[in-house]
């Protein structure tokens, strides 16, 4: 009952974390009886429509700015467009470079408009901590996804986020968070052992670390194409989706 907000983010671009939203909202939304919606709040150029191959109806920025009266879940869901798995998808903002980060109340306002039509949403927080809006998205979630990619700085800087985090009173919600390793290249046989020491290293801090192998049909910035995927990536991302929805009820309760 009600809407559950997962947040993904990272503090490096690159790492695969707008594919996370991507794939793991998309086998939510096929797969579940809930509505399902990714918001993209990225302030860099965000992605997130353009890899789904969704022209978006709304922009964050414009649903804060003129959704306000569209009060209602028709009215809403007429300003949202939807992927072929039926993810429902809020773009970012294309003038971002010239306008600004999202400020707090305008990501807020969205959140309380999306909350009319999405039982889960998904925010794809864009790379780093310092967004202006990221506080409010932080407190007002109940399951947190950091992304990073199979190498030794992406997870340290992964691991510096979730500390970070847990320093500035989100603790709980650290403890509870899940972390996606993405493999970027092929793992040589070599670096097995050295990916699965970085993995043990982020589970001293999350609740659950999943390792996504490499896959052709996931080239950073490239279409994508669930149906593209490999079986050994599709399982690996359903494994992520059943982790984020086996997370949501036990936190909401806790908090």
């Amino acid at each position: 009952a009600g809407t559950r907000r997962v947040v993904v983010l990272s503090i490096k671009g690159g790492v695969g974390k707008t594919t996370t939203v991507a794939v793991v909202g998309s086998m939510l939304a096929g797969l579940r009886r809930d509505k399902v919606v990714a918001l993209d709040a990225s302030s860099d150029w965000g992605t997130l429509a353009a890899r789904l191959s969704v022209v978006p109806r709304q922009s964050v920025r414009d649903l804060a700015a003129r959704g306000r009266h569209a009060v209602s879940e028709r009215g809403v869901l007429a300003q949202l467009a939807a992927s072929p798995s039926g993810l429902l998808v809020v773009g970012s903002d294309p003038q971002s470079l010239v306008s600004g980060a999202l400020r707090e109340e305008e990501y807020v306002r969205t959140l309380r408009l999306l909350e009319y039509v999405g039982n889960l949403i998904v925010t794809d927080a864009g790379a780093g901590l310092q967004q202006p809006f990221l506080s409010a998205a932080l407190h007002n979630c109940d399951q947190l996804v950091v992304a990073s990619a199979a190498t030794w700085d992406a997870v340290q800087s992964a691991a510096v986020a979730l500390d970070w985090l847990a320093a500035r009173g989100l603790a709980k919600l650290v403890e509870r968070s899940i972390v996606v390793v993405n493999n970027l290249s092929p793992v040589r046989r070599r670096r097995h052992g050295y990916v699965r020491e970085l993995k043990t290293d982020l589970a001293r801090r999350a609740r659950a670390v999943h390792e996504v192998p490499f896959d052709p049909a996931l080239q950073p910035g490239g279409r994508i194409l669930l149906r593209k995927l490999s079986a050994p990536t599709r399982q690996a991302y359903l494994e992520v989706a059943a982790d984020v929805v086996g997370g949501l009820g036990g936190f909401a309760a806790l908090r």
